[in-house]
């Protein structure tokens, strides 16, 4: 099967390109810049998560406050008129609520420190695609980090770094096969 030759050249244009599914070798030059953008991305990602994971021992360190209120609400002498078990139950929902709260907040820690590092080795894409999305529920901060994952981890380029494969070589213009010279 022989392809036509190149469609001329529009002056305002320094090059014309064949469209979508055009035979191989043919096609828009790669960005020459792409993976080193992609990996300073991915670094400032991995930074970021990092960042996130101290946030989410705040949040331990919060949820086990809670833990701490509620066990000396259960030991509190009971207030004037009220009954003996009002502080075993105010007691027993923060120590509940507190407890469930660590135990949800140490496992995102966890694997927030374990995404930033994934990220920093280019392995488990699927693990901090899921992280990020998780991460969009953690307003503002959470939100603007998830957006940004979901933004760099979402283009090809990136999805091939953590497949292994290769940059794309750039040819310079010269050497460019589907230029109209």
């Amino acid at each position: 099967m022989s392809y036509p030759n190149p469609p001329p050249q529009h002056p305002a244009s320094p090059q014309t390109y064949y469209p979508q599914g055009s035979p191989p070798g043919y096609g828009p030059p790669p960005n020459p810049y792409q993976h080193q953008q992609d990996e300073s991305q991915l670094q400032t990602l991995s930074i970021l998560y990092y960042v996130m994971g101290v946030f989410s021992v705040l949040g331990v360190l919060t949820a086990l406050l809670y833990v701490a209120i509620g066990i000396f609400g259960l030991n509190a002498p009971p207030s004037p008129g009220d009954s003996p078990s009002s502080n075993l139950i105010a007691g027993g929902i923060l120590i509940g609520m507190g407890a469930l709260g660590a135990i949800l907040a140490t496992i995102l820690t966890v694997y927030t420190f374990k995404a930033a590092k994934c990220i920093a080795q280019r392995r488990r894409y699927n693990l901090i695609f899921i992280l990020a999305i998780l991460k969009l529920l953690n307003f503002p901060i959470g939100t603007a980090v998830g957006i940004f994952a979901l933004v760099v981890l979402s283009r090809p380029s990136v999805k091939a770094l953590f497949e292994g494969i290769a940059p794309p070589t750039y040819y310079p213009p010269a050497q460019q096969p589907w230029v109209n010279r």
